[in-house]
């Protein structure tokens, strides 16, 4: 469900909406599941909302807190893999096209 990046965004959205209702009637396993399942996002917003989501209701949970930060830093790890690629995507924009006044060194 969250896996898909083409539809995890709206998936996510659509769970944050009506997370206080999830959480109510999830078991400790599958809250586990379901935030284990947040760590493919890759959004600053989503990772603030996951947060504030989870960490009252995983608190209590055995190992809960262990793995919400796990989650927390699958998401940080990707955000800044994305910002680098951007980095390096700008960079590579500014350079002027091959052939017109710049060769690449060997």
């Amino acid at each position: 469900m969250l896996e898909r990046g083409e539809t995890a965004a709206a998936a996510w959205r659509a769970i944050h909406d009506r997370f206080a209702t999830f959480a109510g009637v999830l078991t400790d396993g599958e809250l586990h599941d379901l935030l284990a399942a947040t760590a493919s996002l890759c959004d600053a917003t989503a990772r603030a909302e996951i947060r504030d989501d989870f960490t009252p209701r995983i608190a209590a949970a055995s190992d809960g807190p262990h793995r919400l930060d796990q989650a927390l830093a699958a998401i940080d790890r990707c955000t800044a893999r994305r910002a680098a690629a951007s980095s390096i995507v700008h960079a590579l924009a500014a350079l002027p096209p091959a052939g017109r006044g710049w060769t690449p060194r060997p």
